[in-house]
C-alpha cells in the first residue's frame, strides 16, 4: 500500500492549470500530478502478478481535489487498482471508503 497526499496545485513543466497533485501542504507546486501517479501505479500493477500489485491510500488535503480524483479512479478496473482507500479526515469528517463501495 502506498500512502499519498493530494492537494490542488500546478505541475512543474506542465501548463499553469490547477490540478490535483501529489504534495503535502503548504506546497502548491509539484512534480507529479494525481493522474500521473495513478498511471504509474496501474502500469506497475499490470506488469506484476497479483501478489506484487500495489494498493493506494489517498489522503486528500483539499476538498477541491476529491471530485477530479474520483473521476480519474472511475476510469480503471478493480484489477488495475485492487486496493484503494480514501481518507479525507483533514477536510471533512474522517472517512475511509473502499473504491468498490462508491
Amino acid at each position: 500500500m502506498i500512502e499519498a497526499d493530494i492537494l490542488m496545485g500546478t505541475v512543474v513543466g506542465a501548463s499553469s492549470a490547477t490540478v490535483p497533485i501529489m504534495a503535502h501542504p503548504p506546497q502548491i507546486v509539484g512534480d507529479l500530478s494525481f493522474v500521473g501517479f495513478i498511471e504509474l501505479v496501474v502500469a506497475h500493477n499490470r506488469a506484476h502478478a497479483k501478489a506484487r500489485q500495489l494498493g493506494v491510500k489517498l489522503d486528500f488535503k483539499a476538498k477541491e481535489a476529491v471530485a477530479p480524483c474520483l473521476a480519474t479512479l472511475a476510469k480503471y478496473k478493480e484489477a488495475d487498482l485492487p486496493a484503494v482507500w480514501l481518507n479525507a479526515g483533514n477536510i471533512i469528517h474522517f472517512v475511509t471508503i473502499k473504491l468498490q463501495q462508491l
